[in-house]
């Protein structure tokens, strides 16, 4: 992962060495910022992933899976409680808020819309679709 806050985006690598760069917003770039300072002043010698364990290594999936867990799971039942939700969450908030869906298969690095288009299924149910229930 390559993290370019000035510019606003993320270069993301995924299944088949594919590259995408998705866009974060400013408030995350904010965020990012003010944490890695203080990432910095607690390890000094660290990986040069964003995340790092305590000993300043690079986390592993798995150790991200394991700590996301817990967050996710005041939100969502445990069993929907994985990180794969935060990406079909950007994809559906997304369409709701009528980004083209051509813009959100390439973030998603989907090889074609048809697999970008099951969110749309989502997306349209009004029984999921109070997000002011959720956020």
């Amino acid at each position: 992962m390559d993290l370019d806050l000035t510019e606003g985006r993320v270069l993301l690598f995924g299944k088949g060495k594919k590259e995408r760069y998705v866009p974060i917003c400013s408030k995350l770039a904010n965020v990012l910022k003010r944490y890695m300072a203080k990432r910095d002043l607690v390890l000094p010698k660290h990986d040069s992933s964003i995340f790092c364990s305590i000993s300043g290594e690079r986390l592993s999936s798995w150790q991200l899976r394991k700590l996301m867990i817990s967050p996710l799971c005041s939100i969502v039942p445990r069993e929907c409680a994985h990180p794969h939700i935060l990406r079909h969450t950007f994809a559906t908030v997304l369409l709701n808020h009528g980004k083209p869906i051509e813009q959100i298969s390439r973030w998603l690095g989907h090889s074609s819309i048809a697999v970008t288009q099951t969110y749309l299924t989502i997306a349209n149910n009004p029984a999921v679709n109070n997000f002011e229930t959720v956020f």
